[in-house]
């Protein structure tokens, strides 16, 4: 039987080849519209981000905690590690990974005096000794050293601050500046030293999305230093709240997969009831009112190609079989039954189908590649 519907084939190469050919292109277009729909979806949705980030300079992808901790009894590590662990549960459902994970530290700002600064002309200026982790990687020295990592033999502790906070502030290098509000237990002012003056790495890095008016009054010390004036300044009843905890986790727009939107949505709704703020409910949000219009596109730009090529196929199939109604009628004379010529013609639409097939689909997904090297419609 095979071998008489290959004969019949090769009798019927041309109007064969036509059917082949439109079923290749129906097939082809099944498989890359979802595909490039897919696509298509997923870029909008980086892209929408990337623009976000780009017009407001808000990161798109974050979450925030802010709080005052009461620190007493030389207990400040013991607090601040139970708040990071606090915020890791909540946040741990969030399956997208984590590019940033930025933590500034700040004692509460003071009134200070300086060399320019000066109790006789009554010109204060507000300054806190502050830590952010991983400062180092992320800018150059200026002017000055990097600050020691160790308290020094006199007490005083080395800092380092930004350019706009050097210059506002009119400090000078290697001064002490004396904390006259922020004592230990024992009555000893915090000391710190400015030695050194940094600017941003890069100005464009995710790692400066935290309110830059915070770095224009702070001092920056290292962790371990932080953490001593931190255990050593004595707060009383009325002072809780005096160290202040600002976490801001960034995580990577780009991995994230649109199908999860509405799962992280509701996450968001979870967050923002325990406090923490996340940037990207908005993002989302614009990014679902212009979803269903993509989808919407696609689909009616598919559907009349649809149409035309199963009409193209029709009309050639009613051909080929108006041209074997002769053979059908000699089968028929000959003893063939009914249920033989049907499975005859099965077998060779099966055949053509799972030819196209097998072409038709490597076809689709070369086309959805080729398509998808465009970044918009």
């Amino acid at each position: 039987m095979l071998k008489f519907i290959a004969e019949k084939l090769i009798q019927k190469k041309w109007m064969v080849l036509s059917l082949v050919i439109g079923g290749i292109l129906m097939i082809s277009m099944a498989v890359c519209n979802p595909m490039y729909i897919n696509g298509a979806l997923q870029n909008l949705l980086t892209t929408n981000l990337s623009n976000s980030f780009e017009e407001t300079g808000i990161y798109p992808v974050s979450v925030n905690y802010n709080m005052g901790i009461k620190v007493s009894d030389s207990d400040w590590e013991d607090k601040n590690d139970i708040q990071i662990k606090g915020m890791d549960d909540k946040i741990s459902h969030i399956n997208i990974p984590i590019v940033l994970d930025i933590s500034l530290l700040s004692v509460k700002k003071s009134s200070v005096f300086t060399k320019l600064n000066t109790e006789e002309n009554n010109e204060s200026i507000f300054f806190q000794p502050s830590n952010l982790s991983d400062l180092e990687e992320h800018i150059n020295i200026i002017t000055g050293k990097n600050y020691n990592k160790k308290v020094g033999k006199d007490g005083v502790y080395e800092a380092i601050v930004s350019k706009s906070a050097f210059y506002n502030l009119n400090l000078v290098l290697d001064e002490v500046i004396t904390f006259d509000k922020l004592k230990d237990k024992d009555g000893n002012m915090i000391k710190i030293k400015i030695v050194g003056v940094f600017e941003p790495k890069d100005s464009e890095d995710a790692y400066w999305v935290m309110d830059q008016e915070l770095l224009n009054t702070a001092c920056f010390v290292s962790d371990s230093n932080f953490n001593k004036i931190a255990n050593a300044i004595y707060f009383d009843k009325k002072s809780a709240g005096s160290v202040n905890m600002n976490r801001t986790v960034l995580y990577d727009y780009t991995k994230i997969d649109y199908k999860d939107i509405d799962q992280l949505l509701s996450i968001v709704k979870v967050l923002k009831e325990q406090n923490l703020t996340c940037t990207f409910a908005d993002a989302f949000k614009e990014y679902k009112a212009s979803n269903q219009k993509v989808v919407t596109t696609m689909n009616i730009l598919q559907v009349p190609t649809m149409f035309l090529l199963a009409i193209f196929i029709y009309m050639v199939s009613s051909q080929m079989l108006a041209m074997e109604s002769n053979e059908i009628a000699m089968l028929k004379s000959r003893g063939v039954s009914r249920r033989q010529i049907i499975l005859i013609y099965l077998l060779q639409s099966s055949i053509l189908s799972l030819f196209s097939m097998i072409v038709g689909v490597p076809i689709g997904y070369f086309m959805c590649k080729t398509l998808g090297v465009s970044n918009s419609f």
